[in-house]
């Protein structure tokens, strides 16, 4: 509500501009009603929605499908590899709003990482990418299981349903 609303920004604009207090709302850890284990108090500075009681943490915790967990995984997946850590990083895709598709290559001496986003909402074929490797093998994928990446003459290619990312070792 803008009664609450504290970014120095919303009187300076004169009431337009929200500025980032909705992204300022303190995380919450658990409970079902705010302040959701933020805090001793009853109140937060900024208002908690009250329907948050399924996004708390120890909620999501037990749901291996959840954000949360979603992004333990890929955090896990980050710190095992030498290329998504340190590797350089080559586009192969334009990385603008031509393509609904976002990969690249991270590569490290010892190691090479395939990373392709769809960005729409529908099934996409994304490729070929030209890159050398025989086989690829899958380290995450967003909504289930990892497609499986086709190799042709021209390169790689793989189908994506939408909103799906993926991310395979290159052997």
């Amino acid at each position: 509500p803008d009664e609450v609303l504290q970014d120095p920004t919303w009187p300076r604009s004169g009431h337009t501009d929200r500025g980032r207090d909705g992204c300022r709302v303190p995380i919450p850890w658990s409970g079902d009603a705010p302040p959701y284990g933020f805090g001793p108090g009853p109140t937060t500075w900024l208002p908690q929605p009250a329907d948050w009681g399924p996004l708390t943490v120890a909620a999501e915790t037990g749901d291996p499908a959840s954000l949360l967990n979603v992004y333990r995984r890929l955090i896990k997946v980050r710190h095992a590899s030498a290329a998504l850590k340190t590797g350089d990083l080559k586009l192969l895709t334009p990385g603008d709003s031509t393509t609904p598709v976002l990969a690249f290559l991270r590569q490290a001496p010892k190691e090479r990482v395939l990373v392709v986003h769809n960005l729409s909402g529908g099934d996409v074929t994304a490729g070929p990418f030209a890159f050398p490797g025989k086989r690829l093998d899958p380290l995450f994928a967003l909504n289930g299981a990892a497609p499986k990446p086709a190799r042709g003459k021209n390169g790689w290619t793989v189908r994506l349903p939408a909103g799906q990312s993926g991310v395979w070792r290159v052997r």
